[in-house]
């Protein structure tokens, strides 16, 4: 477990923040459920994915920084945001050719 990092995002739930970190075994885990090996296999699986999924990609996020959490009663609204953010953080800079480092 781990404080802020750069490039993580900061997701509210229920009153307390939790940060969403992609590292490479939170992608690993999530590519495994998802059955999808790039990210837009991913992105295709967000689009139409059911409440329990979207649950398993925030849990796979959050797990670096918290460790193991159990989310319950999640506003998708603002879950999808925090996933937007944290995939476009990670691959906006890889579209644009960009290295991503300052």
């Amino acid at each position: 477990m781990g404080g802020f990092v750069r490039g993580d995002v900061i997701f509210s739930h229920q009153g307390k923040p939790y940060y969403l970190r992609l590292t490479l075994g939170a992608l690993a885990e999530i590519c495994a459920f998802c059955d999808c090996n790039n990210p837009a296999g991913l992105a295709k699986v967000l689009r139409g994915a059911e409440p329990e999924v979207i649950i398993k990609f925030i849990t796979a996020l959050a797990r670096p920084a918290h460790g193991n959490l159990e989310f319950k009663n999640l506003n998708m609204a603002e879950v999808m945001a925090g996933l937007a953010d944290v995939f476009e953080r990670a691959f906006a800079p890889l579209s644009k050719g960009e290295s991503g480092d300052e």
